[in-house]
């Protein structure tokens, strides 16, 4: 039974996003790519290789750039994967059904870096406690 269900999974592609809260204020960020379960190779290198940026960076959103090849794109408040500006169901060439799904709710904090500016210079006559 376990191989009929693995077998089964594989049967579609499934193209898994996130959604993002910004805190503290628990405001709705936004949707970004998660993970993909692929039905074949090809739809797979396809889908990582053209079209736009499926990056899981919360600082940028391609989610609104078409670009030629398979698209992962929001349109009228839907995610949904693209092609030739058409939204798909199935994947060209296993012909399987393909699936766009919530996967989780990430809390997102803004991260900051620290970056040094120099030096500030004191005179030692005033001593070494300053």
């Amino acid at each position: 039974m376990p191989e009929e269900q693995e077998r089964g999974r594989l049967e579609k592609c499934l193209v898994y996003y996130k959604s993002g809260w910004l805190a503290p204020e628990a405001r709705f960020y936004g949707e970004r790519f998660d993970r993909l379960e692929t039905c074949c190779e090809m739809f797979e290198k396809m889908f990582l290789n053209t079209g736009n940026q499926k990056n899981t960076d919360w600082g940028n959103s391609y989610l609104f750039d078409a670009k030629p090849g398979i698209n992962f794109l929001k349109q009228n408040r839907i995610v949904n994967i693209f092609f030739c500006g058409e939204p798909i169901k199935f994947c060209p060439w296993s012909g399987h059904a393909i699936e766009v799904k919530k996967s989780r709710d990430v809390k997102i904090i803004e991260k900051f870096k620290l970056v040094s500016d120099g030096y500030k210079e004191l005179n030692l006559s005033e001593g070494w406690d300053q």
